[in-house]
């Protein structure tokens, strides 16, 4: 298992995800799209989503969500800075069309 050591770059990684995911509301406007726009994500990014919509995100807890998850998967070794980075904002996309 790898480990990444993010504590120098949480608070950059925190701000970075929050300014480029948009926020994820309830409200199921156009499910089929986020639909097909989970399929196109990496795996990781499909488990990231799954267990953010799991969370029943709204406009105010999206960003926290998506981070947090990714958050989790860059310290047990599943992704890289940079993967998580974009990975987050595919995901972020993907739940902005739930909105």
């Amino acid at each position: 298992m790898m480990r990444h050591d993010i504590g120098g770059y949480a608070m950059r990684f925190t701000t970075m995800i929050a300014a480029a995911t948009l926020s994820a509301g309830p409200v199921w406007a156009d499910s089929q799209a986020a639909d097909v726009c989970k399929a196109n994500l990496s795996p990781t990014g499909q488990k990231i989503y799954a267990a953010v919509l799991a969370q029943h995100p709204t406009s105010s807890t999206g960003r926290e969500l998506i981070t947090s998850e990714v958050k989790k998967r860059m310290a047990d070794g599943e992704v890289t800075l940079s993967e998580g980075r974009s990975t987050g904002e595919a995901v972020g996309k993907c739940l902005k069309l739930l909105k």
